[in-house]
């Protein structure tokens, strides 16, 4: 379920084995929402990846899954819509994982006007170039789009826009991905994707009643770096500062780094009746406090 510290026979080196689909602070990963999906009380959607090209070998976009309880996900390319994706039967899973394997859908009808033949070979073109990139793309695709270029007159700079437009991309305009999931026809969940500019912390407790008595009171605290579109920020390996004030303290060392843009800590009380606050810090972020009240209770 989660990762947690171990003994020394794991490859991390820091005897933490990471084969959790939650770290060990309970944070999810994008694993979790494979699990999250298959119950139908709460809508899922999750985007099993940043859709930034530089991430992909070649900067060749491949083949992304989404994991949703939806009835299907529509992907849609700078607001304009692209295509509706259903999930294939899976074995066992009730809502399995969503392939979205074409993302250029129904843009070359609706920007560029091709129809019929011209559209499929175009298209079919375009996505064995997405998935097998230009240096490496087989005969059957090349040859679609030398009938192309011999049947309707286009010209190899015309095919090189074409790339660069729904495909490379690579210095490029900024493209944001929407991805919609549907259920009985509404959207129940969407996700954006696109070139993060401002990061911030998302912060859940615990509890921020505490209770004290012979003993001590603990909350956990929960951190994701998020960009503006609520996405996980990934990348974000930062040095994250925690100091307390007031009647808790910290468990655990006051500087962490995130990992996968995902971090924790824990407090306790330390035998007062005096409200604490927490503040958790790093460059470039917005600072969040948590406040605490610490009360005694009964003897347990």
């Amino acid at each position: 379920m989660f990762d947690y510290p171990t003994h020394k026979d794991f490859g991390s080196g820091d005897r933490i084995c990471y084969h959790g689909v939650m770290d060990s602070f309970r944070n999810p990963k994008t694993a979790a929402a494979l699990y999250a999906s298959q119950q139908d009380q709460t809508p899922v959607l999750e985007v099993g990846s940043p859709m930034d090209i530089g991430d992909y070998a070649a900067g060749n976009l491949s083949d992304v899954y989404a994991f949703t309880n939806g009835d299907c996900v529509r992907l849609y390319k700078n607001n304009e819509f692209v295509k509706e994706f259903t999930s294939r039967d899976w074995d066992g899973l009730k809502h399995g994982p969503v392939l979205i394997d074409d993302t250029i859908g129904c843009l070359l009808e609706t920007k560029e006007g091709f129809t019929g033949p011209k559209e499929k070979y175009v298209h079919e073109a375009l996505n064995g170039a997405a998935r097998y990139g230009m240096a490496d793309l087989p005969v059957k695709y090349k040859s679609m789009l030398a009938w192309c270029m011999l049947r309707y007159k286009m010209t190899y700079e015309q095919g090189v826009q074409l790339y660069g437009k729904y495909v490379g991309n690579w210095g490029g305009d900024a493209v944001e991905w929407k991805f919609e999931a549907v259920k009985d026809g509404q959207v129940i969940a969407t996700v954006v994707k696109s070139p993060n500019t401002k990061l911030h912390f998302d912060v859940k407790c615990s509890s921020n009643e505490l209770s004290f008595s012979d003993t001590y009171d603990m909350a956990a605290i929960r951190i994701i770096i998020r960009d503006e579109n609520g996405n996980t920020a990934s990348y974000a390996q930062l040095p994250v500062s925690f100091t307390v004030s007031g009647g808790a303290e910290l468990v655990g060392p006051d500087t962490v780094c995130s990992e996968g843009g995902m971090c924790g800590t824990y407090i306790r009380t330390k035998g007062t009746e005096e409200d604490a606050v927490l503040n958790i810090h790093a460059d470039g972020l917005e600072d969040v406090q948590i406040r605490f009240t610490c009360r005694k209770g009964e003897n347990s």
